[in-house]
């Protein structure tokens, strides 16, 4: 990720086949995660750890209670990730073009612009999977076109972008934090590392942690919010954004918004460790960059 050479409109639409590969690869695999943190997050009456609502779930649904939702998982992570990698690298790209803009900037700026794009697409899918991921009982949809058609049905079609402002602009910051971050650890460690393929696949992995890491506990409260507004509308109505932060605030507590955050650090990192060297392990060997 970290090349100085730009790129033609070919290796650009490599970058986006090569990351939603890795992204399909990496959110299917932890979909079972997602779905735990999910039912943590929008339980209003306690706070559970994550083992223990894993053991609930299991319990009460089986090995099956992890993988609800899948289907919104498998149907728009490829495109969602692709459009993710196109959008950075073109853009990284165009940026660097500009002198004065500072080189540790670029990847920020870069990230978070993608991320906005790739999250715009995403988006329906991640909330009917939430709903989806909240059991029997609150929202029986089968797949993603099944949920996605009741909720333009009988909520408008609006309904499957409902807590979009905050969805995107957390995910954005996310993924900001997350390859900005990234992006800085590995600059900075690289002279500690040789030059062998192993080498360069441990320092991609440990600035991934990192980065990951910091990045979970920083974004969780508006990872938290993003799952009540997704999941309001059944027993209360459209809920805005600041009363629902009103809402979790008076009746939880300062700790509403930070349900979930071992697992998310857990969740981030393992992703962003799956992710990202793959991603790079995946280019390598397609373009074989300078950079290895």
């Amino acid at each position: 990720m970290i090349q100085k050479k730009h790129h033609s409109q070919t290796s650009y639409l490599s970058h986006a086949c090569l990351g939603g590969a890795a992204g399909l690869f990496m959110e299917t695999t932890l979909h079972p995660m997602e779905a735990i943190r999910t039912k943590i997050k929008t339980n209003r009456k306690e706070s559970v750890r994550f083992l223990t609502q894993m053991k609930v779930m299991y319990k009460r649904g089986g090995v099956a209670s992890y993988y609800r939702g899948l289907s919104c998982t498998l149907s728009g992570a490829y495109f969602a990730y692709g459009t993710y990698f196109y959008t950075y690298e073109r853009l990284k790209d165009d940026l660097e073009k500009y002198k004065h803009l500072s080189e540790n900037f670029v990847p920020f700026a870069a990230a978070f612009a993608a991320g906005l794009a790739s999250n715009a697409i995403y988006l329906p899918f991640i909330m009917v999977r939430t709903r989806m991921m909240m059991g029997k009982g609150h929202y029986d949809y089968k797949n993603f076109l099944d949920g996605a058609q009741k909720v333009a049905r009988y909520e408008g079609f609006k309904q499957l972008y409902h807590g979009g402002p905050v969805l995107l602009t957390q995910a954005a910051l996310e993924t900001s934090l997350i390859f900005g971050l990234y992006e800085m650890f590995h600059s900075r460690l690289k002279p500690y590392f040789g030059k062998g393929l192993e080498n360069q696949w441990l320092l991609s992995a440990i600035s991934s942690f990192g980065a990951a890491s910091l990045t979970a506990v920083i974004i969780n409260p508006l990872d938290v919010l993003v799952s009540r507004l997704q999941t309001s509308d059944q027993t209360e109505g459209s809920i805005k954004t600041f009363k629902m932060v009103k809402k979790i605030y008076r009746s939880e507590g300062f700790g509403g918004f930070m349900k979930g955050v071992s697992g998310a650090t857990v969740q981030s990192s393992i992703a962003a460790f799956m992710l990202l060297p793959t991603y790079e392990m995946m280019r390598s060997f397609w373009n074989k960059p300078n950079r290895m």
